[in-house]
């Protein structure tokens, strides 16, 4: 499942890919590979009861905030402080060259939809791939204002708010005709505009 924006799937990639999940460098496959700077990146998906020490993200975060130690493998002192009983675990899980898979037992509920998508990837394709140019991109208009593709799709599906402008004359309608005029100018090359297909798209075909 992706995520709702561009913008969730470059905090999910940002997640995921400072773990070290797939990786098979000399780092990721040890303890050595786990850094204040690296764990603070997931910090905020994570669920505190079952991996931190009470505390435990505070002192992440603000070791990553030290210039001296936010670069350097965290110390087992450091780690059990801030890892509680699940530091012997997660240095498992390095050594081993897992981390995602103990990151992915234990994300917040209200991340799990917006990890999936990265984690995946990662399993699948290590966490290289998330750093690579995507083949495809999914979003609305407003989500790739900015950006261009040799070959744009686009779809003439709006939201129900979407729609009550569309079919009121007017600004609404105006500010619609504008941004189908934005996602038109998002192709380099070559522009595909999808057929209406539903009571929620717009039927751009001209009018005899």
């Amino acid at each position: 499942m992706l995520p709702d924006s561009m913008a969730d799937a470059r905090r999910a990639t940002r997640y995921a890919s400072r773990t070290s999940g797939g990786c098979r460098c000399r780092m990721c496959r040890t303890a050595d590979g786990l850094h204040p700077s690296r764990a603070a990146a997931w910090v905020e998906v994570v669920r505190a009861k079952e991996a931190f020490a009470p505390a435990g993200k505070t002192m992440i975060r603000q070791q990553a905030k030290d210039d001296e130690k936010a670069s350097q493998p965290i110390e087992p002192g450091d780690g059990r402080a801030c890892f509680g009983e699940s530091w012997e675990e997660l240095q498992t899980a390095f050594a081993e060259g897992r981390p995602i898979e103990w990151i992915e037992g234990r994300v917040l509920a209200s991340k799990r939809r917006l990890m999936e998508y990265p984690i995946t990837i990662t399993k699948k394709k290590g966490r290289h791939a998330l750093r690579q140019p995507p083949r495809i991109c999914v979003g609305t208009v407003h989500s790739v204002k900015g950006g261009q593709a040799d070959v744009v799709y686009l779809l003439p599906d709006l939201s129900p708010s979407g729609m009550r402008e569309w079919t009121r004359p007017g600004d609404g309608r105006d500010g619609i005709i504008r941004t189908f005029y934005v996602g038109m100018t998002r192709a380099r090359e070559r522009l595909i505009m999808a057929g209406r297909w539903s009571a929620s798209s717009v039927d751009w075909r001209p009018s005899n």
